[in-house]
């Protein structure tokens, strides 16, 4: 995939999402024009462990380890997502993300 979607590939990209699937085309379009694209490289840290959960990421490429208290829990390739969905106001995340290889995710504010 190309190091920068339009608009519109990152609403095909996310239409894809099973948590995006049922969403309209026009409201789709509007959380990809505000979707901002974010590169890490191996071994960086995406979200840390108990700050304020404000995004929700979607892979497009690469590989990410979620851990909890340093032990991992959960691997999130391309097409998959993470973050706190509750969208409860002061909630935190309950893991630490790492990028495994390069890795390419758009990232949506839990305000959009």
């Amino acid at each position: 995939m190309k190091e920068t979607l339009t608009t519109i590939e990152k609403a095909l990209f996310l239409k894809e999402q099973d948590v995006f699937g049922n969403v309209g085309v026009e409201q789709l379009v509007e959380v990809a024009a505000l979707a901002q694209e974010m590169h890490f490289e191996a071994g960086s840290i995406v979200v840390e462990q108990d700050t304020p959960a404000e995004h929700v990421y979607i892979v497009v490429e690469g590989d990410v380890v979620a851990e909890h208290d340093g032990i991992v829990t959960t691997v999130v390739n391309a097409g998959r997502g993470f973050g706190d969905l509750t969208l409860e106001p002061g909630s935190a995340y309950g893991f630490t993300a790492r990028a495994v290889t390069h890795t390419h995710v758009l990232r949506v504010a839990m305000d959009d």
